[in-house]
């Protein structure tokens, strides 16, 4: 594991989000042996404005903003505030755009600059995530020694930014040491870039989600007393999930029930709506713990449309209901589910009438054995190993720092 080194983390997220990015997972194992700094998502004076009248949540992200000090500790690492910035989302290319971009990049380094300053560190690596904007505009400014682009396929691109995204990832690039893509596939489109490109998929907090799968760990009643058998989905309900997917499960289990988990909105909430008119399903905005909710499941599906682009998600979703010791059953999508395919425990279907005979064949498969070994199988994709994995590629680069350097 990389040792004594400070790194940069550009999040397109706050810290304390409720629902972490890879990121948030990499920074912590890195913050076990290294000081690292975790820079939260800009925020917009516009988007603050219009988060304060949101309640409860956007009054916590007013106040996060105005705090004192912005650069606090948070467990083993540092998280600083980023002052607010323009907004620059619609704005098109021109002298405007180009002008409110200089301006926001330069709060952001001085920000940086100054928070390194406070902790008395060089810089050693700069981890640019899907922020893009700012890891282009910062990248070589900050004297660091390596730059990375982790290329992690969430959150999706805005719509107002997604016109930009090929020119700031060449301009990212010209100042990046290595690129970290999620999925191979991802990894392919990405070498076109003329940079390095290391495949460092999805992992799973695995010891939270296996210290469930001790014997004292009870599922909240109301899930636990479900009929059976239980099936689930945990995570975002968007325009990714085959809704009409899940109906059929749903009809086709219905002496069973149906747990979905997770944040919906717009369209996708309609569909909700209408889904939760069947007696079977049950919905959960969110879980209090998400490991010990879901040890009321028998088998975790991941339903996923085969043209979703969330490739990554398919294995990170995977691995927790794993980590869990739970039978998984994924739709088929060609070359993106060729990591979850290579689990084991993992059942793979191409058609509806496939999918609920997979489940069938995963509800068998129970027992305390099966269950452990589907654990330990996960264990070795937790977020640690990647951290590791990561470091070895980072050290060899850092080893190189001169040559690198010169890159700039």
């Amino acid at each position: 594991m990389l040792r004594n080194k400070t790194i940069v983390c550009l999040s397109v997220s706050l810290y304390d989000t409720p629902a972490p990015t890879a990121a948030h997972y990499l920074m912590r194992e890195f913050a076990r042996s290294n000081q690292v700094l975790f820079v939260e998502r800009s925020l917009p004076w516009k988007e603050l404005l219009a988060l304060r009248r949101d309640g409860a949540i956007a009054n916590r992200l007013w106040r996060k903003v105005h705090r004192n000090p912005r650069l606090r500790r948070e467990g083993d690492l540092w998280v600083l505030t980023p002052p607010p910035v323009l907004p620059v989302g619609s704005l098109s290319h021109g002298g405007l755009y180009a002008a409110a971009t200089r301006a926001n990049a330069a709060v952001l380094r001085a920000s940086i600059l100054s928070a390194l300053a406070a902790m008395r560190l060089p810089l050693d690596v700069l981890w640019v995530g899907n922020d893009l904007a700012a890891g282009a505009a910062l990248a070589g400014t900050l004297g660091e020694g390596a730059c990375v682009y982790h290329c992690f396929d969430e959150p999706e691109p805005r719509r107002s930014t997604e016109r930009r995204t090929p020119v700031l990832e060449r301009k990212l690039a010209r100042r990046t040491h290595i690129i970290f893509a999620s999925s191979p596939e991802l990894a392919r489109d990405k070498r076109n870039l003329g940079v390095p490109v290391v495949c460092l998929p999805a992992g799973v907090d695995h010891e939270r989600y296996a210290s469930a799968l001790a014997p004292e760990v009870l599922p909240p009643w109301s899930l636990g007393a479900l009929p059976r058998p239980v099936l689930a989905y945990a995570g975002p309900l968007g325009e990714d999930i085959d809704f009409k997917l899940l109906e059929t499960v749903a009809l086709c289990f219905a002496e069973g029930s149906l747990v979905l988990i997770g944040p919906s909105a717009g369209i996708s909430r309609e569909r909700l709506r209408i889904l939760e008119t069947l007696p079977n399903i049950t919905y959960l905005a969110s879980a209090a713990d998400l490991p010990i909710a879901l040890k009321a499941v028998d088998v975790g599906l991941i339903p996923l449309r085969p043209t979703a682009a969330r490739r990554s998600s398919w294995l990170a979703k995977a691995n927790e209901f794993l980590a869990l010791g739970k039978p998984v059953v994924a739709v088929a999508c060609g070359e993106r589910s060729a990591p979850v395919r290579a689990h084991a425990a993992v059942r793979v279907a191409a058609t509806a009438e496939g999918f609920c005979r997979a489940i069938r064949e995963a509800a068998a498969d129970q027992g305390p054995g099966a269950a452990l070994a589907r654990s330990r199988m996960a264990a070795r994709s937790s977020w640690r190993q990647r951290a590791t994995d990561a470091s070895g590629v980072l050290e060899r680069i850092l080893e190189r720092q001169p040559e690198a350097t010169s890159r700039r």
